[in-house]
This record gives structure tokens, C-alpha cells and sequence, in this order.
């Protein structure tokens, strides 16, 4: 028998909490946060930031493969945020109060590891046509074009960029 918890989370599924309301608001927060904090419309605009927030947030939810991807990749984001939360409890559990170590020499490897599992996350719920994901699609074509001049140029590429950020790497003085 189902509680009536359960229940009630059902009557909000068919009244379209989890597929109109909720990404609705969260991208009208996120675009209302990013405008007023970048200033990108001007100083003071609140109501012209608002009006832009609440453009793009009925454009989202009326796209139904938006809202999809969003309702699929969300959840495996925040559990990304539990590890990544879980993972720096951790740390500052081994290490004593006021010890915790310098976050300089490793933070920038921590987010872009994140970002990484971010984007790989949204990829994956992006589904195509034919019902696969976007992940597994670019996947599949890297698989099969391994040898190709393609993957071997965007490798090249790859290793010359990295060597560039660490011959021109200033490290921060004192």
C-alpha cells in the first residue's frame, strides 16, 4: 500500500510540478541571479532583468526536450554535489580544525573535474532522435573514427595546448 506521501508526490507529478513549475523556476532564478550579478542589462535593472528572466524560463519550459534533459540530468548532478560534499567532509575530518590544507595547489583540478562530470552528466541525458544520448553518440563516433586524422589533429591539438599553459605557467609570487 502506498503512503500518502507518495500519494501526494504523485498528485504533484500529474499536476506538473517536476515538468513546468520547477524548471521554471530554476531557470528563471539562475538567469535572474547571472543578469544581476553580471549587470549585463545595465546597473539597477532589476525589472528589465526579471522581464528577460521570465522570458527565457517560459521559453525553457515550453521546449519539452529541454525540460526532459533538465529532469534527467539534475538529479545526477546533486548527487555529483553529495560526493563532492562527502568527499571534502572527509577531508576536513582528517585534518584538525583550522588545518584544513591549501586549496591553491589542487582546487583548480577539483573543478574542472567537476565541470567534466557536469557537462558529461547534461551529454547523457541529451537524447537524440533516436533515443541515444549524446554522450554515448560522441562516444561511438570517437570509437569508430579512432585512427582517423580527426581524433589524431584534435589529440595534436590537445597535447599543444597543454604544453603551451605549462611553458607560459607564471607562478603567483609572494
Amino acid at each position: 500500500m502506498a503512503s500518502k506521501l507518495q500519494g501526494t508526490i504523485e498528485f504533484l507529478k500529474e499536476f506538473g510540478l517536476f515538468d513546468v513549475i520547477l524548471p521554471f523556476l530554476l531557470i528563471f532564478a539562475i538567469t535572474y541571479a547571472i543578469l544581476g550579478k553580471s549587470e549585463l542589462l545595465g546597473k539597477k535593472k532589476d525589472n528589465l532583468n526579471s522581464v528577460v528572466s521570465l522570458v527565457f524560463a517560459l521559453l525553457v519550459v515550453s521546449a519539452n526536450k529541454i525540460v526532459a534533459t533538465i529532469n534527467t540530468a539534475i538529479p545526477n548532478v546533486l548527487l555529483l554535489v553529495i560526493v563532492s560534499f562527502s568527499f571534502l567532509l572527509l577531508v576536513g575530518m582528517f585534518y584538525g580544525e583550522g588545518k584544513f590544507p591549501e586549496l591553491g595547489s589542487w582546487r583548480n583540478w577539483y573543478i574542472s573535474v567537476m565541470l567534466i562530470g557536469v557537462i558529461s552528466i547534461f551529454l547523457g541525458a541529451w537524447t537524440m532522435e533516436d533515443g541515444t544520448s549524446l554522450l554515448s553518440y560522441l562516444f561511438g563516433t570517437l570509437h569508430q573514427n579512432m585512427g582517423s586524422d580527426l581524433v589524431g589533429g584534435i589529440i595534436l591539438l590537445a597535447v599543444v595546448v597543454a604544453l603551451i599553459r605549462y611553458i607560459t605557467h607564471q607562478p603567483k609570487s609572494d
